[in-house]
């Protein structure tokens, strides 16, 4: 990709979390227009067998586990003499982390259950709901290892099933959230976009666009 072309993602993806926080911030109509239909939606369809996938997708995605994953890749990296792979992912998971705490902290949104008391949410969560730190976490994590796969001098083949599986976790993290109905949609979309969004300044910060 071009400079220009990760720019404006860049820019794109804080835009349209900027758009949503404003909405957040004033209780802007678009927002229940996004959450409202999403969430009746995916709370209608729950087997108890989608309810046992997504209960261990969403602990999969904890922020815990998505820092022991960045912590371990990291050293295996320095062990390898990775050193760019290993400070980029590290940089990048940190520092993306560390804003979307800040961003909880700027707008408490409470949570659905806490809006809501007729809410009973599948799984225990505390603190703010926007944006959604799972959904933000992943896509810090397997965005920036999809980001490093394609500059990997290894087959196209494996670089395109490496992103497949990368997104696929991404998407059905988010997806959890909802289902288990700690998060908005909202939520989860904003936590994807400042991913994104932070992803692609280190693109930018790093010089290597190719």
């Amino acid at each position: 990709m071009t400079r220009k072309q990760i720019t404006c993602i860049c820019l794109g993806s804080w835009l349209l979390v900027g758009l949503l926080a404003a909405g957040i911030a004033t209780h802007a109509g678009y927002i229940h227009a996004i959450d409202a239909p999403i969430v009746a939606t995916v709370t209608r369809f729950r087997p108890a067998w989608l309810t046992a996938v997504l209960l261990m997708v969403t602990r999969f995605g904890n922020p815990p586990i998505v820092t022991g994953i960045t912590v371990v890749l990291t050293l295996v990296f320095l062990a390898r003499r990775h050193w760019y792979s290993a400070g980029r992912l590290a940089l990048t998971v940190s520092l993306g982390s560390a804003l979307n705490r800040l961003l909880k902290a700027l707008f408490n949104r409470p949570r659905p259950f806490i809006a809501d008391s007729s809410i009973t949410p599948l799984v225990p969560a505390g603190g703010w709901s926007f944006p959604s730190g799972h959904a933000n976490g992943t896509t810090l994590l397997y965005g920036t290892l999809i980001v490093l796969l394609w500059h990997a001098p290894i087959a196209r083949r494996t670089k395109l099933w490496g992103t497949v599986i990368g997104v696929a976790v991404i998407l059905a993290t988010g997806y959890s959230r909802i289902y288990v109905q700690v998060h908005y949609p909202t939520d989860v979309l904003a936590g994807w976009l400042a991913g994104v969004g932070v992803i692609a300044l280190a693109w930018l910060v790093s010089g290597r666009t190719d």
